[in-house]
Formats: C-alpha cells, sequence, structure tokens
C-alpha cells in the first residue's frame, strides 16, 4: 500500500540510526522490495549513523561540537548563575571532554550538575567526589558515574533496565506508546512498592519525563517514544564499573545488595521472542490501569492493573475477561484465589502481587497460555496443590515469593519451557528436586530459602543454560566442584567441605 502511494512521487526518505544497525547494502535491499523503489519517479535515501567508517563518496561527516559550542550548550541549559559559579564553571570545563562532546551527552551532564548544585553543599560535594573519582582511577571520571553519585531522579533499576536490554523491551517495533512504558516498569517492580495506581502511574511519568529530558528517550508523534541507542551518551560498561551493579540481561533485578528484591519478570523476552504483542493503549483513572483490544465481539478488555482489598470486586464487576491477557492484582486481601480466573483463558502474564492474606490455592486454573506468573509476598500460604501447573506448560517466568510450603508441588518440575525460577524467601522447603526438564533454564533465585539443603542435581548438568543461580545460604555442603561455575553468579555463598 505504502509503495503504490509512492509511484511517480519523488522521495527523501530519512533513516535516523538505522545505520547503526543494518548495514546500507542491507537497508537499501530491503526498501527496494519494501517500497518498490524501481517504480518511484525520483528518491534519496539518508542514513544515518553514529561512528562509521569513513571514506565513502557518498558519506556526509557531521563532527561533534566544538569545546567553545560544548560549554555554550552547558551555560545555556544549566543557566547562566549556575555556570557563573566559579567551581561549577572550572568542573565543567574539565568534564566537558568525556562528553565526546555530543550534545545528547552535554545535556545529560548539565542535567545532572544542576541536580547538585540544589542540595545543600551540593557545590562542594560535586568537586570533592569528581576530585576523588579521577584522583583514584580516571576511567570513572565520566557520565555513568556522575549519574550514579548525585542524580536520583530515576530509580537505579530503569537506568539499568534502559542500558542492558531496553532495546528487547522496544524489539523490532521501534517505538512504543509512553504509557506502556509505564506499565511495564510498573509491573517489572521498577517503581517500588505500589499502594496507589494513580501515584505509581504518576511516578513512571515522571520518571518518563526524565529520560526524556535527559536525552536517552525520544518524544515522537502521538505519545510514542524510541531509545536513543547513542552509546556515546551512557556506556553500559560505564554502570557497572562505577558500582550500578548489575543486573541480568532477562530483566531481573539487581542482584547486589543495594537493590536486592526487587520484583522483576523478564517481560522484554517475551517481546523478543514475538510471543506477546504488549499491553497495548494504556488509560489510567478510576483507580486502575487497563487497556482495550478490538476483537470480533468488539470492545475486550486486554490488560488490567488493580490494587487495594476490592481487586477481586471490581474484578468481578468486569463483563469480557475471556479475551485478557494481562492481569495485575496488588495488595489483594482475598484469602482463597477466586474461580473466576478460571475463565480466563487467554491470560498470557498474571501478577498477583502483595498476597499476605492468601491462605490456600484450592482451584486449578487451566492458563495454557500462561507464560509468566507471579504470586509474592505469600506469607500465610501453607501449601500449593500438586497439580497446580499441569496446565501451564508454557510458562517461562516463575515467580514465588515468602511461600511457607514444603515440599515444593511436583508439578512444578514438568514445566520445560521454564527460563526463570524465582523462590526467594521461602523458608521453609528442604530440596530442590531433579531439574532434568529445565533444560531452558537461565535464571534459579532460591535467596532467603534458609531451609534449602540439597539440591538433587549437585552440578546441575540438566540446565546448560543456567546463568545465574543466586542464593544467601551460609553453609551448603558438597557443591564446590560445579562445572559450569565460571557462567554462574553465586552471591554470598560459602562453600565447604562435605
Amino acid at each position: 500500500m505504502i509503495a503504490k502511494s509512492l509511484e511517480k512521487k519523488k522521495v527523501l526518505l530519512i533513516l535516523d540510526d538505522e545505520g547503526n544497525k543494518m548495514k546500507e547494502g542491507q537497508i537499501m535491499t530491503e526498501l527496494e522490495t519494501l517500497l518498490n523503489l524501481p517504480n518511484v519517479s525520483s528518491y534519496k535515501v539518508l542514513i544515518t549513523n553514529t561512528n562509521a567508517p569513513t571514506g565513502s563518496k557518498d558519506e556526509i561527516l557531521v563532527k561533534p561540537l566544538s569545546v567553545e559550542e560544548s560549554l555554550s550548550l552547558f551555560r545555556d541549559r544549566v543557566g547562566r548563575r549556575v555556570y557563573e559559579d566559579p567551581v561549577i564553571k572550572d568542573l565543567a570545563e574539565k568534564f566537558i571532554k568525556e562528553t565526546e562532546y555530543f550534545p545528547a551527552a552535554i545535556m545529560l551532564m548539565a542535567k545532572a550538575f544542576s541536580y547538585f548544585v540544589q542540595c545543600d553543599s551540593g557545590t562542594h560535594m560535586l568537586e570533592s567526589a569528581l576530585k576523588e573519582a579521577f584522583e583514584s582511577d580516571s576511567k570513572n571520571y565520566n557520565l555513568a558515574w556522575l549519574l550514579h553519585s548525585g542524580y536520583d531522579m530515576l530509580p537505579r533499576s530503569v537506568l539499568i533496565d534502559y542500558c542492558r536490554h531496553g532495546s528487547r523491551f522496544f524489539r523490532n517495533r521501534g517505538s512504543i506508546h509512553y504509557s506502556e512504558l509505564i506499565a511495564y516498569w510498573i509491573l517489572e517492580g521498577y517503581l517500588g512498592h505500589v499502594d496507589c495506581m494513580e501515584k505509581a502511574y504518576e511516578k513512571g511519568h515522571a520518571v518518563f519525563m526524565e529520560l526524556v529530558d535527559c536525552q536517552l528517550l525520544k518524544k515522537l508523534d502521538s505519545g510514542y517514544v524510541v531509545m536513543d541507542s547513542d552509546r556515546a551518551i551512557v556506556n553500559l560498561d560505564d554502570f557497572d564499573h562505577c558500582g550500578f551493579g548489575g543486573t541480568t540481561s532477562l530483566g531481573l533485578a539487581d542482584l547486589l545488595e543495594d537493590c536486592e528484591g526487587t520484583t522483576s519478570l523478564g517481560l522484554a523476552y517475551l517481546f523478543e521472542d514475538g510471543e506477546w504483542e504488549g499491553f497495548g493503549r494504556i488509560s489510567q483513572a478510576d483507580g486502575m490501569i487497563k487497556s482495550v483490544c478490538s476483537t470480533k465481539m468488539g470492545q475486550k478488555l486486554s490488560t488490567l492493573f488493580l490494587n487495594g482489598n476490592r481487586c477481586l470486586e471490581i474484578l468481578d464487576s468486569f463483563s469480557g475477561l475471556e479475551e485478557l491477557q494481562v492481569l495485575a492484582l496488588f495488595n489483594p486481601t482475598a484469602k482463597s484465589l477466586t474461580q473466576l480466573l478460571s475463565k480466563m483463558s487467554q491470560l498470557i502474564v498474571l501478577v498477583l502481587r502483595g498476597c499476605d492474606f492468601l491462605v490456600e490455592m484450592d482451584h486449578k486454573f487451566e492458563l495454557t497460555r500462561l507464560t509468566v506468573l507471579e504470586i509474592s509476598n505469600a506469607s500465610s500460604l501453607k501449601a500449593i496443590p500438586d497439580d497446580c501447573f499441569p496446565h501451564m506448560l508454557q510458562l517461562q517466568s516463575l515467580h514465588i515469593s515468602e511461600l511457607k510450603a514444603d515440599p515444593l508441588p511436583s508439578s512444578l518440575y514438568n514445566l520445560k519451557e521454564l527460563r526463570q525460577l524465582i523462590l526467594r524467601g521461602c523458608s521453609c522447603f528442604k530440596i530442590i528436586d531433579s531439574m532434568k526438564n529445565f533444560k531452558n533454564l537461565m535464571v534459579l533465585d532460591v535467596s532467603g530459602a534458609t531451609s534449602l539443603t540439597k539440591f538433587i542435581d549437585k552440578t546441575f548438568q540438566h540446565t546448560p543454560k543456567l546463568g545465574h543461580l543466586i542464593f544467601h545460604i551460609p553453609l551448603l555442603p558438597g557443591y564446590q566442584n560445579l562445572k559450569i561455575l565460571d557462567s554462574l553468579l553465586i552471591s554470598h555463598f560459602v562453600a565447604v567441605n562435605s
């Protein structure tokens, strides 16, 4: 249809940043097929790229700013009053080279400097901190360090997620609506505990605006955004080097102490695999977050987030839940999971977060499409039936925390598609049975499983993809000879002789 509309017309096509993703020849070949370029009257294609090899006759080199232009931009962004502070001016002139004179990096630097000077003794703190970083290790003297040290408007987990695997979430769609990005942050737990949906959404919107202001996200028309993939702004390696800690490439929460316990579902991987089209156009009103989709039967709910003691009552009031794909209940007070869930045959993501009052799971749920399941803070739940998981054979991410059950349900070990298994804070179970079916498992988190004393598979030979094993057990004999130890991240593990 696009190709038809372009016939006999003159076309200028601008592909911003596509040169970083594909070679020029590949791009042109695909465009000729997609747009039927031979039938276009005349056309020019402008492909932008950073750090591209030079020498092509059709190449136009755009140089970074000069030092003078960079300092002028910095002054405009922080304001003349701030810039005229002798300390700030001196520090800016020394630090500006770390931006490599890229405008976006300079604006991010100005943003961080502005934050420092708003604090009590901020100028002195910035001067001392930068001097200490520069003297101790010049590699630390960069933008990532500046963000880490002083700019805390952005939750650390959002920054890490952005740098680590944000492109997985955007996937091949190129752009998404900002409301969907906020819903993603809420569901992954990046914005902290949710006790009010309106406040959580407002916090997410504030973070979104900060990312835009820092040039890490770019606004498009109609509320859509794209990632700025220019690694000259903030380098991923700098985050690890400067003490941000490390999230796994699965969207897991930070594994180091400072971010420990953050919820994470690995939703970005669902986007990458094409298993799920996303939340849809999100709206926030009346204490809930929701989106609708078009079906043959009309408009149906596809995403629903609810919070508080009326979760299930509100849920029960909705009609047409058969098409619901994403359901998240925060802080529900129900003692039992409602049979209503059994009607939701299209569910892909089910999050039950803050289930302090849940005491029983007395229904079987034939959720055959379910890919992500979280039942967290289930501190009153003493048992999960053995037949809980037989119909959830597509499950890739299972997150259960604070469960008091022992043993774990036997059907759990038949989940062949499982990529990450989070059993954080489950303090009663003693054994993890054979994981021979977990050939796709990449992450196993049993931190806080204080009664765990035995893995049936001591060498983890059945889990060749396992990249991260996380536990905080002081004594766990017999595991000092793990053959795949080099590919594991073991936190607070002390091995002793068996």
